[in-house]
């Protein structure tokens, strides 16, 4: 074909087996590339995955009430002389074992709270951590049933609840607690007749009840819960997979809603969400 000179037929070979060569490495290449890729993304749901507000992670890590006393305190919300607390989405007023010290980034990823959401480890006990919660609805929020988003008020940011779980709407929430058996004892006779009656429907929309409108929770706590718990509520099909995203807490700074975004989306590499300079929406 080229006149018999072996030296073009030599280079013509050689040339086929580099090319060869090459597709061999290109197709390891890719090979390695896909596997990587997908162990990157079983790495990050698997991250993802251990952050879940499931019922299991429920605050049984605090000592004793001392939280609960500093939520108390923060939000200007003490046991009066029969020992009743008021439920601050309830709005009603309880025997105090049935109202619980919730944390809302949860105690048992405390050693997770500074890369996560820029704060001290310190300040997993932080009362603006928490909220005052009648018991099924603590355990409802633990398992991502519920979230709470906030919007803007014209004294402030005004906080309400989201319900994610449209099978619970109309389940009455002492019958919740029933199930889940969190009465403590008590029948729903011995309490506020309201709380015969109400539905987690019914309080879907509802604001939480805050004496001070300075003394709030941490809005990246919630933020982080509510992203979270929405992502589970699809999962779980409470939500449509094609339910419009909600609006997660429109006081949230742009910057940290982006990181949040970028820690869902590749929880094994993303960089720490948010710096602690970026959130003066929770330093009010």
């Amino acid at each position: 074909m080229y006149g018999g000179d072996p030296k073009m037929e030599q280079f013509i070979e050689e040339t086929k087996r580099t090319g060869q060569q090459i597709l061999n490495v290109t197709t390891k290449t890719a090979d390695v590339t896909a596997k990587t890729a997908a162990a990157v993304d079983i790495l990050a749901k698997l991250q993802r995955t251990q952050f879940r507000y499931t019922a299991s992670k429920a605050s049984t890590s605090r000592k004793g009430d001392d939280f609960k006393k500093k939520l108390e305190k923060f939000y200007e919300n003490t046991p009066d002389e029969e020992m009743k607390l008021r439920c601050m989405l309830l709005d009603i007023k309880l025997p105090k074992t049935l109202v619980t010290g919730a944390h809302l980034f949860k105690y048992c990823w405390h050693g997770h709270i500074n890369t996560l959401l820029g704060l001290k480890p310190r300040e997993i006990n932080n009362p603006r951590n928490g909220l005052l919660l009648f018991k099924p609805l603590e355990y409802a929020y633990d398992d991502s049933r519920f979230a709470i988003n906030c919007k803007d008020g014209d004294d402030g940011p005004v906080f309400f609840m989201v319900l994610l779980d449209t099978g619970l709407k109309h389940v009455k929430v002492w019958d919740f607690a029933v199930h889940h058996n969190l009465t403590k004892g008590y029948s729903v006779e011995q309490l506020d007749p309201k709380v015969s009656t109400i539905t987690f429907g019914d309080l879907d929309g509802t604001e939480l009840v805050l004496s001070n409108k300075h003394h709030h929770p941490y809005k990246r706590s919630l933020a982080f819960q509510a992203m979270m718990a929405t992502e589970r509520a699809v999962e779980e099909e409470w939500q449509p997979a094609n339910r419009p995203p909600m609006e997660i807490l429109s006081c949230i700074s742009l910057e940290a809603k982006v990181n949040f975004d970028a820690w869902l989306e590749m929880a094994a590499h993303a960089p720490p969400p948010m710096a602690t300079e970026s959130l003066d929406d929770d330093d009010e």
